[in-house]
């Protein structure tokens, strides 16, 4: 009865305001705005394949690698092709696909921190959303393959964790979900090899332990 009522108490109690991500994603905001208002704004030949992809796509022809090329998927140019319908083509689109693939795997990333006791939370969010100028300015490159390879490994560190660190819950199936995004990364970009073989190894090194 006692411990019911100590639990019922806590779900009722109000959630602190994330001030932390409030202000971490205001600040990369702001530095993003900065950013797209000067030069960064314009598609250099790279960033433009992709919006022609989604073109392509929107008509019925998917390229599952990007053109000339025997690596590199094409998934933001996929989820760029219902976006596009309804907003219709701009170089800001096109690079708000990468943006906000970048924002999310900052929040998986800050989750994979906490769970591992690494760091406060949206202590790392903040760090990989807003630090440094030449992260920042990577995450507005709409190059195909890399937002979407990036948010991919997020999501595969994190699903590892959930298998890891909370051994009770399904860990099986937290890591298969791990292999398969990890997996789906690499098809994105050969440079998220090192990622995928870091989480192998930290399976091997990292002694499980449960979250408190």
């Amino acid at each position: 009865m006692r411990r019911d009522a100590l639990l019922r108490d806590e779900t009722e109690m109000p959630r602190p305001v994330p001030w932390g991500l409030i202000a971490g994603l205001a600040v990369g905001v702001a530095l993003r705005v900065v950013l797209l208002r000067g030069p960064g704004a314009a598609l250099d030949g790279d960033e433009a394949i992709t919006g022609v992809l989604a073109r392509s796509a929107s008509h019925g022809h998917i390229q599952w690698i990007f053109p000339g090329q025997y690596y590199q998927g094409t998934l933001e140019a996929l989820v760029l092709v219902p976006l596009r319908a309804v907003f219709g083509d701009s170089a800001l689109l096109v690079k708000s696909i990468t943006m906000l693939c970048w924002l999310a795997g900052s929040i998986f990333i800050d989750a994979v921190t906490v769970r591992l006791r690494l760091a406060p939370r949206w202590v790392a969010f903040t760090l990989m959303w807003c630090w440094s100028s030449g992260m920042v300015r990577v995450s507005t490159d709409a190059r195909t393959g890399y937002g979407s390879g990036l948010l991919l490994v997020s999501i595969g560190y994190w699903a590892w964790t959930r298998a890891v660190v909370d051994r009770e819950q399904a860990s099986l199936g937290w890591l298969a979900a791990s292999g398969v995004a990890l997996g789906a990364a690499i098809w994105q970009s050969p440079t998220f090899l090192g990622a995928a073989l870091a989480v192998g190894l930290a399976a091997l090194l990292v002694r499980p332990s449960r979250s408190a």
